[in-house]
């Protein structure tokens, strides 16, 4: 039918701590990293009325997501020829980009896809896996739960010296620099 849908799943258990599962982390959404570790924050704490503030920050993640979701609704439409394309590397950021069969799901040749996918999105679909790949990283980076070479792992990369390059190509820093520059803010 094509519906997606996101679902979390947590108790709050006094018990547990945040810090044995990690920060979450979310694609493009720099925004959830922050509030999920003022939520770990908060939930450290345990000051008083910290329900009521977690409470509040997970309405906001919410509130958060289902506006993502209605502006990407938005979005799809105007690019509707290559969704599919977008929506498999979205899932499979992981793995390799074959185009045959990027081509395949749109119902193009390998050619015009790739002429389209650059033309919507500005930058080829490997590019397009770089960047969500970088976007992660970062995620992960300032989670300050992860090693770099965990997280090149994490992400597919055949060795930490080609995550370090493609994801100083993208944001100007080294990995650990990222990490210390954003940690020391």
């Amino acid at each position: 039918n094509g519906v997606e849908y996101m679902t979390s799943a947590f108790m709050l258990d006094t018990n547990q701590s945040f810090r044995s599962y990690g920060v979450p982390y979310c694609v493009n959404v720099p925004a959830f990293v922050s509030t999920a570790t003022i939520l770990t924050e908060v939930w450290e704490k345990r000051g008083e009325n910290y329900l009521f503030e977690i409470r509040k920050i997970l309405y906001e993640i919410l509130f958060e997501a289902l506006r993502i979701e209605k502006n990407t609704q938005k979005r799809h439409d105007s690019y509707s020829k290559i969704y599919p394309a977008i929506e498999y590397i979205n899932k499979n950021y992981k793995e390799e980009i074959n185009y045959e069969n990027l081509a395949l799901l749109c119902m193009f040749s390998p050619s015009h896809f790739r002429k389209i996918f650059v033309k919507e999105m500005g930058v080829p679909p490997t590019a397009y896996r770089e960047n969500i790949r970088c976007e992660v990283a970062k995620g992960m980076l300032i989670s300050d739960i992860f090693t770099v070479t965990e997280i090149a792992e994490e992400l597919g990369y055949c060795d930490i010296y080609h995550f370090s390059k493609e994801f100083k190509k993208r944001t100007g820093y080294s990995p650990s620099r990222y990490k210390k520059s954003y940690l020391n803010h």
